[in-house]
């Protein structure tokens, strides 16, 4: 009986390397980050658009004009829908990432700095709405990520580029004091 658990567990596991090794668009890799891959992009209007994204979510403009720049298309209406909400919860974002115990990575993806000191310094009750809020504006990063790229016509391959550029159009745009994964990949904290 246990074997036959461990095999399923293992079955499961290598169906999961099999589709993510295959190029499925849909199944996020859960075992490494490929290369960023800019073949098939240019590197200038894909800066451009997440300066002009992240931009508008930081400032908390729900209806932003965007264009797209060189083939990136960002005009879509799933597209707009997540930065409106995205520009609706980017001040409790930020006044978490102010707390000291969050950090943007260069995955494009907000992490928790879960460590004694954040038991000590925050309830139960908010560590859960943190939680929820970092789950939320990842679930919204992360399909943003994918629209970009399915919209744009790119293969799956540019999704570790859209990734790393709208991290670097964040961590221009954050405020002094927060954290961020730098190029080395230690912690570093934003200076004014």
């Amino acid at each position: 009986m246990r074997g036959s658990m461990q095999n399923r567990i293992l079955l499961a596991c290598v169906v999961v390397v099999a589709l993510t090794s295959a190029g499925c668009g849909h199944v996020a890799n859960p075992f490494w980050r490929t290369k960023a891959n800019y073949a098939q992009l240019d590197k200038e209007a894909l800066r451009a658009v997440a300066n002009e994204i992240e931009k508008a979510v930081q400032e908390g403009n729900r209806e932003p004009k965007l264009t797209g720049h060189a083939g990136i298309v960002v005009n879509t209406p799933e597209i707009m829908q997540i930065l409106k909400t995205r520009a609706a919860r980017a001040e409790l974002v930020n006044e978490y990432r102010s707390s000291g115990f969050a950090c943007e990575k260069r995955d494009g993806l907000l992490y928790m700095i879960t460590n004694k000191d954040y038991r000590k310094a925050f309830k139960r009750r908010a560590r859960d709405r943190h939680a929820l809020l970092v789950i939320n504006e990842n679930k919204d990063r992360w399909t943003l990520y994918e629209s970009i790229v399915a919209a744009s016509k790119l293969r799956a391959t540019a999704l570790s580029a859209v990734q790393e550029t709208f991290a670097e159009a964040r961590r221009d745009l954050l405020p002094s004091g927060q954290k961020f994964q730098d190029a080395d990949g230690k912690i570093a904290v934003r200076n004014p």
